[in-house]
């Protein structure tokens, strides 16, 4: 989940306005203090949302070339879609299909670089099941076909 820290550039500004020999160290304090109050409050806030849909990810991350639907990963963490969705794309910034796609691109790559393999087994071995989709995933990602890393 992303920090939030709604006053984060108003305490900035303070601390980069002061001067440091004009005695406000107190306040220049307090404003440190506040910063890192926030940060705290956020990152325990994403943990706690972070570790809802952990199954999720851990799943995605094992199993990315299979093609579940979304529910059965909302399953996994106990929610229903909607709420699972929404989760996700906050504490990832992403989707999880997005996130499913990212990761096997990356697979898809070291395949490709490895030499072993050409773009249709790639696509096929890291859960693509449409060519063209996948060419087209791959070169909006590396600015180039997957053909070119063969």
């Amino acid at each position: 989940c992303q920090l939030e820290l709604p006053n984060a550039k108003a305490l900035i500004d303070v601390f980069f306005r002061m001067n440091p020999g004009s005695g406000h160290q107190f306040y220049f304090f307090a404003c440190m203090y506040s910063l890192l109050w926030q940060i705290d409050e956020s990152y325990t806030s994403r943990s706690v949302h972070y570790a809802k849909i952990r199954p999720a990810v851990d799943a995605l991350k094992r199993n990315s070339e299979s093609n579940h639907k979304m529910d059965h990963y909302a399953k996994l963490c106990n929610m229903s879609e909607g709420n699972f969705r929404r989760l996700f794309r906050a504490c990832v910034g992403k989707t999880p299909v997005e996130y499913r796609n990212e990761i096997r691109l990356a697979n898809a790559k070291v395949l490709l670089q490895s030499g072993e393999y050409n773009v249709s087994e790639v696509a096929e071995i890291t859960g693509f099941t449409n060519h063209s989709f996948f060419i087209r995933l791959y070169k909006k990602k590396y600015g180039h076909t997957p053909k070119q890393d063969c």
